[in-house]
């Protein structure tokens, strides 16, 4: 398959393939290169530059298959894993799984789901806004009574 499979291969704890080529021009000051790069590289005739992300589309980093390989800029597949992950999240106080979405000039339709700053866990929309409503409430009570006392 690949003229680097014959070459020192080591993989990562995360299940990355690294193999050793110290004269390759991606190669890290240790001498190792992520074999996936290689194999997009020599499979797609193509020179990769530094900043480029090669997907592996059915998520398994040691699976270098030509077929699993997709290039793809840093934000594009930033926006991907981000899509992807929202899919099945579930909100943290009500338990459901948002299906709002809003229209995003970069990203297209995205689900809309907001932090929680306190617990630092997500939470869809609806619940924010609750939760912002009850908090606006309990604040303007306290500070109500806070002012009764200052006047006795």
């Amino acid at each position: 398959m690949s003229k680097y499979i014959r070459k020192r291969r080591t993989i990562r704890v995360d299940g990355y393939v690294l193999v050793y080529l110290p004269e390759h021009r991606l190669a890290k000051a240790d001498g190792y290169i992520f074999e996936h790069r290689l194999i997009y590289e020599e499979t797609r005739n193509c020179c990769l530059l530094k900043w480029a992300v090669i997907h592996h589309i059915d998520g398994n980093p040691s699976n270098n298959n030509w077929s699993n390989l997709r290039g793809m800029a840093h934000d594009e597949h930033t926006a991907f894993e981000c899509y992807k992950d929202m899919n099945s999240r579930l909100c943290s106080i009500c338990g459901k799984n948002s299906k709002r979405t809003q229209e995003t000039e970069r990203f297209g339709r995205r689900p809309v789901w907001l932090i929680d700053r306190a617990t630092k866990n997500l939470i869809c929309n609806q619940c924010y806004y609750a939760m912002r409503r009850a908090r606006i409430r309990t604040q303007t009570f306290n500070s109500y009574v806070a002012g009764l006392k200052t006047r006795d």
